[in-house]
């Protein structure tokens, strides 16, 4: 089989050298979350009243809780189920 044959083939069956919808796709899933982390920064800094203020807090707390789950690939300990802290611990058990 010539090689002109095998890249259409490879073409054509998605086996082709670098291409991988799935991680382009979990790529693609990561920089959203991460601008949309930066968003939410982004307009708990611009709160300007006292009532937006007090949202401003929730709003970081998000941010910060989605920039903490793309750098770790685990939810805060605080949002965990009781499940999700018995398989990974508490935050207590796995800092000693």
């Amino acid at each position: 089989m010539s090689d002109f044959w095998r890249r259409v083939l490879a073409a054509r069956t998605h086996r082709s050298p670098g291409y991988d919808p799935i991680q382009a796709k979990a790529v693609q899933m990561q920089t959203a979350l991460g601008l949309l982390s930066d968003r939410y920064l982004q307009i708990a800094d611009q709160a300007t009243t006292d009532i937006a203020r007090g949202r401003a807090v929730q709003i970081r707390q998000a941010g910060n809780d989605i920039r903490h789950t793309l750098i770790t690939g685990r939810i805060p300990a605080y949002l965990m189920t009781d499940a999700e802290l018995e398989q990974h611990g508490t935050p207590e058990e796995t800092a000693s």
